[in-house]
């Protein structure tokens, strides 16, 4: 192939963490940059994701609902592992993601004309986040288009 790399027996198993190859692996930059144009006004942050193929999905479903940027907060999984990549179908590649940033962080840098809705897991984070409305996720309508 005129962009392909023959590879000697036993390279290839060292280059991947699979154990069943599929034969083919592929070396690209990390994005920096993406073009925000058609895509929903809404940044998602995840707290402590630490399984790769809950953090692929997450990725997954926010490219395909538009999303602006997916961001995971410190302590999550490392969005760049490999099953964090299979997982994500190749969505790395179309929608920013961050990793690493605290909430307070994310949120002190959106502008002042953004609204902030909080959904949550735990009814600790209400009390972490007096500023701003907080819900629990079964009591959000997803069925309703968002506020923010």
């Amino acid at each position: 192939a005129e962009y392909g790399v023959q590879l000697y027996p036993g390279q290839m198993t060292r280059m991947t963490d699979l154990i069943a190859s599929q034969g083919l692996i592929g070396v690209f930059e990390r994005p920096t940059g993406f073009p925000l144009t058609k895509r929903i006004p809404l940044i998602l942050w995840v707290g402590k994701i630490r399984h790769p193929g809950n953090a692929g999905g997450i990725i997954r479903t926010a490219a395909g609902a538009s999303c602006s940027s997916v961001i995971f907060s410190p302590h999550s999984v490392n969005i760049w592992n490999p099953a964090v990549l299979r997982a994500s179908a190749g969505a790395h590649y179309m929608i920013p993601t961050y990793e690493d940033k605290p909430l307070e962080e994310v949120l002190s840098s959106l502008p002042d004309t953004w609204q902030v809705c909080l959904v949550h897991s735990e009814w600790s984070c209400e009390r972490k986040t007096p500023n701003f409305p907080t819900f629990p996720y079964h009591q959000v309508d997803f069925t309703r288009p968002p506020s923010w």
